[in-house]
């Protein structure tokens, strides 16, 4: 609604008081107070290579979307012929700042931001990742900045907690993308080791 009232110029407050006097009086389109305010988005399994969506909006438009191939943010899985998009870091990030410490999960944008800032010595707009649990380990909160504003991802677990790193190796952990993944997934990163590097001199 705001946005349609602001490209029409209109003051929102008003759009919404003469919206609620149509209503009152039953002008109001039935179909309009019904219409969906979400869209559908589903991706064509034999168009992943390409990462190809298509976005059926409420009025019957349907929208093919070309996705590249840099885009950190969406993640796709095939399972069962169900595809599924989830928004996950890009595993390939360098460098994922983790919070040790848990913190109170109230704690919206300003908070999160000024807490990376004042307790954990880190610039908050340098659009690394910051990421956060709650004291019971049920939640993740990621906190990046993106390009002119903050963004704030969730993930609650209805069942089990996430592994996370030990409190007594500082107040901040720095992982990998990938390591991310793999917390968010449920596995202990503290756990997972690669195979010895091996080195040899000859081959005889």
């Amino acid at each position: 609604m705001k946005a349609y009232a602001d490209a029409q110029g209109l003051d929102v407050q008003e759009f919404y008081n003469q919206k609620s006097e149509l209503r009152r009086k039953g002008l109001l389109d039935a179909a309009f107070e019904a219409e969906s305010r979400f869209a559908r988005l589903t991706v064509e399994p034999d168009a992943l290579p390409e990462r190809r969506c298509r976005m059926e909006l409420p009025n019957g438009v349907t929208l093919d979307l070309l996705e590249p191939d840099s885009a950190p943010g969406l993640a796709t899985a095939v399972a069962s012929g169900v595809v599924v998009i989830m928004m996950r870091p890009a595993n390939d990030l360098p460098d994922v700042y983790l919070c040790r410490e848990p913190v109170d999960f109230r704690k919206g944008i300003a908070g999160l931001a000024a807490l990376v800032e004042a307790e954990l010595g880190l610039d908050p707009l340098s659009s690394r990742l910051f990421v956060f649990t709650n004291r019971r380990r049920t939640g993740v909160k990621i906190l990046y900045w993106e390009r002119n504003g903050f963004c704030l991802w969730q993930k609650r677990l209805e069942q089990e907690r996430f592994h996370w790193l030990r409190r007594t190796d500082g107040v901040v952990g720095r992982i990998s993308g990938q390591q991310l993944n793999w917390l968010l997934d449920g596995y202990d990163i503290t756990r997972i080791t690669p195979h010895k590097t091996l080195e040899y001199t000859c081959v005889s």
